[in-house]
């Protein structure tokens, strides 16, 4: 958090005009909750949306096949005019 996201959160929201979105996928991994980080870097921004793609089932290999569909979750948060 402090040696790569935060620093790279806040260089972009230093560009970032009024009016303008702030736009992350990210996922939480392990212990790491960067949904948690992203959200708290962003809670002084007033517009929240959130997007989604569900990807259909893939295969990993030749012979094993996984049925789970991948929800890949976005989250815009729009900057104060």
């Amino acid at each position: 958090m402090d040696n790569f996201l935060n620093p790279l959160v806040n260089l972009c929201l230093s560009k970032l005009k009024d009016g303008g979105w702030s736009c992350w996928n990210v996922h939480n991994i392990g212990k790491m909750k960067m949904i948690d980080d992203i959200e708290n870097l962003h809670k002084d921004f007033s517009n929240v949306k959130e997007f989604s793609i569900v990807s259909p089932a893939r295969h990993v290999s030749y012979t094993k096949k996984v049925n789970k569909k991948n929800k890949d979750l976005t989250r815009c948060f729009q900057k104060n005019v």
